[in-house]
């Protein structure tokens, strides 16, 4: 805030001279105020100040340096002058007057100003809170809870439920004003609770479609992304991938794909990257498998809590995440990857061995060889026709490959002949518990024997 004042009669006294001065007050931040300050300061600058020396009786011992008093003298005509002591002598015990050397006061505030302050440049940064739009639950998966709340103490590990499961909410800054936020959380129709507060995660979008194999992702509208940790996992769609570096000038993301008890899938433009790793928030609550728990999650700021009637209830039913074995890695088909376009022969499937329990020191990409498996796994293959129908299931493999045969296919096909597409799908299981996800791969085109079988045989 600034204000100008001036002397206008002052300065045609001295024939148009402007003589100017610039005075901060420091924690000033009223502008009457301010005003008053400057007006004062404008008297000191622009007078030109009576200094009087007085000698007066005992009356006058009352005062002290810095008192203003009154005086009139007819004779010169002055009256009711406002003076302002500088300097002064209560005499002596054989001489009793009172010597007061004092100037014309031009210190003191004056009551009225002629001026209207400017309006303040200052802006409330505070703002209302309002609700997260981008919320992400889930469970825990095994390498968060081994990593943050059990290590790997075996005697840790086996007080948790086995069918139990800890709710992870991440959830992304609605605005700039916003400092965390209350989780609140409920079963069936009973009042929410507050359960803990929760910091924000870094976020952004998917700037267009990728497929299975793409490790550099262009992205946009990035949110806190100078907080990213690096070598920690994100989450898109229901997909977990491994966060190795971050351009954020260039807008891309460097990522392993399929990390953990996830497999890598095709995502779409515009679907959220969650840096979950390290800022989701989670408490030491379990709930068994098939319980739903309704969530909300209320943004706080300088202003206050959002209130509960609006934040939106998100709800996630818990399914056994923790203890499910994890999917194979290094999926083939006929030896190729997800970005397979065509195949010609037999079907045959291969894929390397899982270990969640093994799998605790860094985050192991797809393309590793064999790790484990956990004792008693087992490998379900399905395939799927060309009309997205179930065709085979193979259940019960310990290997790390399968052959599906030609003539098995072409009488499994309904078509009499083999299909001119397929999906593949493997999964783990283990005691019981089926993998969090299956590997899929889908051949768009199968060659070699055409439309009929011998028809266009060795196309």
């Amino acid at each position: 805030m600034s204000i100008s004042v001036q002397d206008i009669a002052g300065i045609e006294r001295s024939l148009g001279e402007i003589k100017d001065a610039k005075v901060s007050y420091e924690g000033v931040a009223n502008g009457a105020l301010a005003a008053r300050l400057a007006m004062r300061d404008l008297r000191q600058l622009s007078s030109t100040l009576a200094k009087i020396t007085l000698v007066a009786n005992r009356t006058a011992a009352s005062l002290n340096i810095g008192d203003v008093f009154r005086f009139s003298w007819p004779e010169l005509r002055i009256e009711q002058l406002i003076l302002r002591v500088a300097q002064i002598s209560y005499g002596t015990l054989a001489d009793g007057r009172v010597r007061i050397t004092c100037v014309e006061d031009v210190f003191g505030l004056p009551d009225a100003v002629y001026l209207a302050p400017a309006e303040s440049g200052w802006v409330d940064p505070r703002q209302a809170p309002i609700a997260a739009n981008f919320v992400s639950l889930s469970e825990l998966p095994y390498w968060t809870i081994v990593h943050e709340m059990t290590g790997e103490s075996a005697a840790a590990q086996a007080e948790i439920d086995p069918n139990g499961g800890f709710l992870s909410v991440s959830a992304v800054r609605p605005s700039d004003a916003a400092i965390n936020y209350a989780v609140l959380t409920r079963q069936g129709s009973a009042a929410f609770e507050k359960i803990g507060v929760g910091d924000f995660i870094p976020s952004c979008v998917l700037a267009n479609d990728i497929g299975q194999t793409e490790t550099v992702l262009n992205v946009l509208y990035g949110v806190d992304l100078d907080l990213v940790t690096l070598n920690t996992y994100a989450q898109v769609g229901s997909e977990l991938v491994a966060v190795k570096a971050i351009n954020v000038a260039a807008g891309t993301v460097t990522v392993d794909r399929g990390v953990l008890d996830t497999v890598p899938a095709k995502h779409s433009a515009g679907a959220r990257l969650y840096f979950i790793e390290g800022g989701q928030f989670y408490n030491t609550s379990q709930y068994l498998n098939g319980e739903t728990v309704q969530t909300k999650v209320l943004p706080v700021t300088g202003m206050g809590v959002l209130a509960e009637a609006s934040a939106p209830t998100i709800s996630y039913t818990f399914a056994k995440r923790q203890m499910r074995p994890y999917p194979p890695g290094k999926f083939r088909v006929n030896n190729l990857d997800y970005s397979v376009s065509y195949i010609t022969g037999e079907v045959t499937v291969s894929w390397a061995h899982r270990s969640r329990v093994l799998q605790t020191a860094y985050l192991v990409t797809q393309g590793e060889s064999n790790i484990g498996p956990e004792p008693g796994t087992t490998y379900t293959v399905r395939i799927y026709g060309e009309a997205g129908t179930l065709r085979h299931t193979e259940t019960g493999l310990t290997g790390t490959s399968w052959t599906y045969p030609m003539a098995t296919e072409i009488a499994e096909s309904g078509l009499n002949r083999p299909n001119e597409k397929l999906t593949v799908k493997v999964e783990a299981v283990r005691d019981g518990y089926t993998s969090w996800q299956a590997q899929q791969i889908d051949i768009p085109e199968c060659r070699g024997y055409g439309m009929f079988y011998g028809a266009s045989y060795g196309e």
